[in-house]
């Protein structure tokens, strides 16, 4: 029992969203909808003929604009694949959603591999990319003027009339083009070490210390008014252990050598990473690069 959002491709219910206008799906929902396909009508949805109240388009429309963002199951397969180190032949398995498992005709040799599958370490890592592989799926199985509704009337019913135009509003946020992310990127790292994902760890120690000596410099440009020429010279044409060098110019409170050199060492391992796809980790060091960042870091905020 309960209230439902319910995503329709035709009259098979694809997605639903208990409790929700199914702002939890919204990566999938922004990728297929635009804020203009708002509508209402009355017609067929599951068995019956009825009112709906959502978001409407085609299928043709929807594959369209995954086209557009070069979401084709070429390309997912591709990515899928390599990421969790199976075969492409196995993707469309495992992009089943959990809950939508048992209602898939697969076989029992089929649901073993699904299973196999969802508990690898690296599945969280492809993140939301296979509900949009299951979804491109469907589409391309049904004739291109297929309605596809994204039903919200239920969830609706639950508001007053006066605050459904507010929930709207709020949930039409997810098709906004522009959005501002708002990371920390040191508190990300010490996350991606517990979960044992350290190769981001090394990626977001550096992208913490490159936005730190951003924000430090554009605090320096404010205060001692470096000409905009001399400024993007430091941010763009001298390489990061040279910024860092450049910081103990302007800085009472020095970064010390050792921290510099530490630092040196951290870049050694990301640029590993990035250019030489290296695999290995001493977790043991670890934990002392991450408070080597998060002490220069805290110098650069000072």
């Amino acid at each position: 029992m309960g209230n439902y959002s319910i995503l329709y491709i035709g009259s098979e219910e694809t997605f639903y969203f208990k409790w929700s206008f199914g702002e939890y799906a919204w990566r999938e929902l922004s990728l297929i909808f635009k804020k203009t396909d708002y509508s209402h009508g009355r017609t067929m949805l599951g068995t019956h003929n009825r009112h709906w109240e959502g978001y409407r388009t085609t299928a043709r429309e929807a594959l369209g604009r995954l086209d557009d963002c070069h979401l084709t199951i070429g390309n997912m397969d591709k990515t899928i694949s390599k990421i969790l180190h199976i075969p492409k032949k196995n993707v469309k398995i495992a992009a089943i959603p959990g809950e939508l498992v048992d209602d898939e005709a697969i076989t029992d040799e089929e649901l073993s591999v699904w299973e196999d599958i969802q508990e690898k370490q690296a599945f969280r890592s492809v993140g939301e990319y296979p509900h949009v592989r299951y979804l491109r799926g469907k589409l391309e199985h049904v004739a291109g003027d297929t309605k596809v509704i994204l039903d919200l009337s239920e969830i609706l019913d639950m508001f007053s009339k006066s605050e459904q135009r507010q929930e709207l509003e709020r949930f039409e946020r997810i098709f906004e083009s522009e959005k501002i992310v708002d990371r920390d990127y040191l508190q990300d790292a010490k996350i991606f070490f517990v979960d044992g994902d350290y190769d981001l760890v090394y990626m977001y120690l550096i992208i913490a210390l490159e936005s730190h000596i951003w924000k430090f410099y554009k605090h320096v440009e404010k205060r001692r008014k470096l000409r905009g020429d001399v400024f993007r010279a430091l941010l763009e044409k001298t390489k990061l252990m040279n910024k860092l060098k450049l910081v103990n110019l302007f800085k009472r409170d020095k970064i010390s050598e050792l921290d510099i050199l530490n630092i040196s060492k951290i870049y050694e391992k990301r640029n590993s990473i990035v250019h030489y796809s290296s695999k290995k980790f001493d977790r043991s060091n670890i934990p002392n690069d991450i408070a080597t960042m998060e002490r220069v870091c805290g110098k650069l905020a000072k």
